[in-house]
């Protein structure tokens, strides 16, 4: 039932583009190209292929695995509102407010400025790597409180 539930949850939120603290990405105009020409991003042909659609698929898949990461996070907050007091609760929202601070630093270490659509590209190509990093942990912990195998 609880699996069933987290299913639901997890396709609603991502239908309804729940998002973490990337809420923006949605709004940003070169979307509007992909708005009014929908592609699978999976499936591009060479001639479709620039830098501009790298940037747009990576701003889809960024939002997609926020979108994740939120539902985990979620997920996780109700479980250790049962374990008790708010003291462990507040301890895990600081922690993520860390993560999200750690995660755009490296960015900006690791890709630099963003110049174009090549480097924004990578930049938000970085920020789902570790973002689907910080999904398994979520989902492992989450486990955890459940008594999962």
């Amino acid at each position: 039932m609880r699996f069933q539930m987290a299913f639901v949850l997890f396709g609603l939120c991502i239908s309804l583009h729940a998002q973490g603290d990337l809420g923006y990405l949605n709004t940003q105009t070169y979307l509007d190209r992909y708005r009014a020409h929908p592609f699978n991003c999976d499936s591009l042909t060479d001639d479709l292929v620039n830098t501009m659609t790298d940037r747009i698929c990576a701003n889809l898949r960024l939002q997609r695995s926020d979108s994740v990461l939120k539902v985990y996070y979620d997920s996780l907050a109700v479980e250790l509102r049962k374990v008790g007091d708010d003291t462990l609760l507040i301890a895990f929202e600081d922690l993520q407010r860390s993560w999200r601070k750690y995660r755009d630093r490296h960015c900006d270490v690791q890709i630099g400025e963003i110049v174009g659509n090549g480097s924004a590209a990578g930049y938000m190509d970085e920020m789902r790597l570790l973002t689907e990093i910080r999904i398994e942990e979520l989902r492992r912990l989450l486990a955890l409180y459940r008594y999962e195998d």
